[in-house]
């Protein structure tokens, strides 16, 4: 496939509603996935939802300051202004602003005013703030998603499909290899879409001065080849299985290749078209298990291949082939049937399953000669060019085909990563490690019997996926072909340009990195099913009633198909604890501010207590009352309601207009009159003054006066009291 996996985006069914993301735990885990409208609807709700909290909460701060500053003893106009601003400032910000302004007009007094601009500021700062992280309910948490599962299956062989089956899964490999590319090449990619799993890239580490894994006489060089090791991977962290740390599976495969010498294990034969070089590296096998051959491969001897290409018989375009021959063992035995030859003494690891590659350079010649241990341009060839002076020399291949031997090791362990099968073949690692997951020996992972338990069933159902990806290199070879190798970059009209000396290397990490990525493809294939319909005809669903509790039960959110999670842009995830946390905060802020001043109000209106009258008397209707009853205008009542009514039909008179003309048109008594009223009241002043320093004292003398609050009113409250105001003079007013 020509198209890049990594380049276009996978339409998966993502599952839309509350599920559990146990990379969190299971409280701070509790997830709400909606589609991307939707979430940025919900984010631009919370956030008006926080800013109207923080008007609330602003109205229970001013409520608690009004009442901290609230005193009968007489103040100045300074304290009741303050008084004033508090009981009428809907929000902080214009409670800043507010206070700001009457701090910069008494600049003496600036101290005053301070702690209720420092209060108004820290409630914006923290609400502000507040908003910040309200955007992290769904940020904060990462684009992760969890698949459906309405499509889970796997693909099983069937030989009457197999013209759809081996397409589909060539596919695949070319998919993962072009991920590879992209997403696998750099410590950070670029490629928006290499976010699409869980993890970007699988990791794992990489020893290029590893020993020969086999007896050092076969290998070329016994300090220079290559170990490859993922480590101990986590099913749940690393591939996206959503599960709960008890249930998850790690897992872990090496790779440890050598290129191999030629020295004595080659036999020449003699062919009307040639001589021929057959490999000795144990016999080759049909697919019934019988030897069809003493040879591994043979190909055209070197001679053949030079005169050839002295003769301009050789391809002007030839291409890098390549064909590998795979040994699988069980209980240290080479399995036929499944196998491509039995290795000789030299290559038998019964540990491990073995794979030889061997590259045939079908005609090519190298530009610059090349040291690489694979590769091995060291042949001095023909020069290139027509006229003396101009030849360019080119170097040919020392090996007809050069071979490259690899074993391959594979682990499983339980969640905790202590109990571990061996690192051995794949069918030795899985059997060896069946007893860790409470599972018999003989468990067969295409059909677990329900009576065994969950964890049987999840590690089968791992196995099931994980069979389906490339177990070593031999299924990546035989699908990519020569595109499986890295220094066809440099390979044109038949001439190979300058590869480094380590290229095979190079190729090898190419290779495993493909693997990796087709592992966490298969994952996410097996929960959301194949996009080509015609590949659904090779995918099976649920086999038994375990695996149908896996796929289909999500109530419970543990288990393996539906929980495969996958990264998406095109979806909005939220914390559920977030939002709950937020919006139970925030609704009780509101029932809080609503209710707080109605109970005090309940609590203190039988007694008529100070701090409630001087509430209800600061409140904007309520001061309007006062300054239309100051100019006779208006027979009122419900002084100590949220709002004060005349009789009905009642005209009154021009408010503005009045104070206009009064500050014009009245006599020099009045005028004076009029500053006693509105400077600090003092002592020697009048006998009274305390009823001027305050609206309250007024709402008082007007309701123990008035009929309406008879019902309300007792004796002791309206009963004059002596207090000494500090200064050595005592002050008349009325008993809270």
């Amino acid at each position: 496939m020509s198209s890049s996996a990594a380049a276009s985006k996978v339409q998966h069914r993502i599952y839309l509603g509350l599920w559990i993301d146990w990379s969190r735990g299971q409280v701070n885990g509790a997830t709400l996935t909606l589609t991307r409208e939707n979430g940025s609807f919900l984010t631009a709700a919370t956030a008006l939802f926080i800013g109207f909290v923080s008007s609330c909460f602003w109205r229970i701060l001013r409520l608690v300051i009004h009442r901290l500053y609230s005193t009968q003893s007489p103040r100045d106009a300074l304290h009741h202004q303050r008084q004033v601003l508090l009981r009428n400032s809907i929000t902080a910000p214009s409670a800043f602003w507010s206070f700001v302004d009457l701090g910069w007009t008494w600049r003496r007094d600036v101290l005053r005013v301070l702690p209720v601009v420092v209060v108004a500021l820290l409630s914006i700062s923290a609400f502000v703030i507040a908003s910040v992280f309200s955007s992290q309910l769904s940020s904060g948490i990462g684009n992760a998603v969890l698949l459906d599962g309405d499509g889970c299956g796997l693909v099983r062989a069937r030989p009457e499909l197999l013209g759809i089956e081996l397409p589909f899964q060539i596919a695949l490999y070319h998919n993962a290899a072009n991920y590879a590319q992209q997403c696998y090449s750099a410590e950070q990619p670029s490629v928006f879409d290499c976010i699409t799993y869980v993890k970007y890239r699988l990791p794992w580490t990489t020893n290029n001065q590893a020993p020969c894994p086999f007896p050092s006489s076969i290998c070329r060089s016994n300090t220079s080849n290559q170990l490859l090791d993922t480590g101990l991977l986590d099913s749940h962290d690393h591939l996206g299985i959503n599960s709960p740390p008890e249930s998850r599976i790690k897992f872990r495969f090496t790779a440890h290749c050598a290129p191999i010498t030629t020295d004595g294990y080659t036999a020449r034969f003699e062919h009307p078209a040639g001589t021929y070089i057959g490999y000795m590296y144990g016999p080759a096998m049909q697919l019934n298990g019988s030897v069809a051959s003493n040879v591994t491969v043979q190909g055209q001897s070197q001679e053949v291949a030079f005169e050839q290409r002295r003769r301009g018989l050789s391809p002007v375009d030839g291409d890098l082939i390549l064909s590998v021959y795979t040994a699988r063992r069980q209980n240290g035995r080479v399995l036929r049937g499944i196998s491509d030859f039995t290795p000789i003494p030299a290559l038998d690891v019964p540990d491990a399953d073995t794979n030889v590659v061997f590259l045939f350079a079908n005609g090519i010649s190298y530009v610059n000669k090349t040291q690489d241990a694979w590769y091995r341009g060291i042949i001095q060839g023909l020069p290139l060019g027509e006229l003396p002076g101009e030849e360019q020399p080119v170097w040919w291949p020392a090996e007809t085909l050069s071979p490259m031997a690899c074993i391959h090791r594979y682990q499983f362990c339980n969640a905790t990563g202590h109990d571990c099968g061996p690192l051995s073949s794949w069918r030795d690692a899985i059997h060896g490690a069946t007893y860790h997951f409470n599972a018999t020996p003989q468990l067969n992972y295409s059909s677990v019997p329900p009576s065994q338990g969950e964890m049987p069933a999840r590690y089968a159902a791992f196995l099931k996926g994980y069979a389906y990806t490339p177990l070593d290199f031999a299924n990546i070879i035989t699908s990519l072909k020569s595109n499986a190798l890295l220094s066809r970059r440099s390979l044109y009209g038949g001439l190979m340009f300058r590869i480094p000396d380590n290229q095979w290397q190079l190729d090898m990490n190419y290779w495993w990195s493909t693997m990796l990525a087709c592992i966490q493809s298969v994952f996410v294939l097996r929960a959301s099913g194949p996009t080509d319909p015609r590949a659904k005809e090779i995918m099976d669903g649920p086999v038994n009633p375990t695996e149908r509790e896996i796929c289909h039960n999500q109530a419970s959110m543990r288990f393996l198909h539906v929980n495969a999670k996958i990264l998406s842009s095109d979806y909005t995830s939220f914390s559920v604890l977030g939002l709950c946390l937020t919006y139970t905060i925030g609704l009780l802020i509101i029932l809080v501010s609503y209710t707080l001043a109605p109970i005090l109000s309940l609590l203190e209106r039988k007694r008529m207590k100070y701090t409630y009258l001087e509430w209800v008397s600061n409140e904007t209707l309520q001061l309007q009352r006062a300054a239309y009853q100051g100019i006779g205008s208006g027979s009122w009542e419900g002084l100590t309601d949220s709002v004060p009514r005349t009789s009905r039909g009642e005209k009154l008179a021009d408010l503005p207009l009045h104070y206009t003309r009064a500050g014009g048109d009245d006599d020099e008594d009045d005028d004076a009159e009029d500053k006693v009223g509105v400077r600090d009241a003092r002592p020697e002043d009048s006998q009274d003054s305390s009823s001027l320093g305050s609206g309250a004292g007024r709402v008082v003398e007007e309701v123990c006066a008035g009929e309406e609050a008879s019902a309300l009113r007792t004796t002791e409250d309206c009963e004059p009291v002596d207090e000494d105001d500090g200064m050595g003079n005592e002050n008349h007013r009325l008993a809270s």
